[in-house]
């Protein structure tokens, strides 16, 4: 993939960081990370994996999480609480989840798994945006969790974001086959709406793509 281009003030909508320079990439789970060095709104330069800038993950220098702290004393131990909840998942085959996640592969970067600082580099990289109500989501599913591929999500969103069932026969999560007709079906908030019954999956899959657009506002498929 061509790597995209950001000139020297170009600011990531929605964040409080300005794009300066290029800087040498990191190594996440054998992977490169591109990162680069930006001004925040408050003044200071910090630098920051690309990706997790460009999908919000991070959006300061961490100002606007200390200033988060301060006012919720307990946003730090909730913090605590989704990385360590991250780790089990991921590499206690005790944890009910595993199977899910480390079962199939999915690992956590060696800069936020390390026990030393693991912690503390979480929260320098995606920790400034946590809000209460909102859990860690991975914007690729077959991919581990690591700074350039995360996000915080409501649930709805976490829901939406989900690989589809491996019974799932259609290809399109909310779309699957019962006496002989395709259902269309979408989830919010836990209450699952019904989008109506189909002769082709190609109707029932433009039914769904049209509620995903309606009640979340995007689609991961267009």
């Amino acid at each position: 993939m061509k790597k995209k281009f950001y000139p020297k003030g170009y600011r990531f909508p929605g964040t409080n960081l300005i794009y300066i320079s290029e800087l040498p990439p990191k190594v996440y789970n054998s992977r490169k990370s591109r990162r680069a060095l930006f001004l925040c709104d408050c003044g200071e330069f910090c630098e920051k994996v690309v990706g997790s800038v460009s999908n919000k993950a991070a959006r300061s220098c961490g100002c606007i999480k200390r200033e988060r702290m301060t006012r919720h004393g307990n946003s730090y131990d909730d913090l605590f609480d989704v990385w360590r909840s991250m780790i089990s998942r991921c590499y206690n085959r005790n944890n009910k989840a595993y199977k899910n996640y480390g079962g199939r592969g999915i690992t956590v970067c060696e800069r936020w798994k390390c026990s030393e600082n693991g912690f503390s580099n979480f929260i320098e990289d995606v920790g400034c945006d946590y809000e209460q109500g909102t859990t860690l989501d991975r914007v690729d599913n077959n991919l581990g969790y690591s700074p350039c591929n995360v996000q915080w999500a409501t649930l709805s969103q976490q829901s939406y974001n989900r690989r589809p069932n491996n019974r799932n026969k259609s290809g399109k999560k909310g779309v699957c086959k019962e006496r002989g007709l395709w259902i269309a079906y979408i989830t919010k908030d836990r209450k699952t709406y019904k989008l109506g019954r189909f002769e082709n999956l190609e109707d029932a899959i433009e039914a769904r793509i049209s509620a995903e657009k309606r009640y979340f506002g995007f689609t991961l498929d267009h």
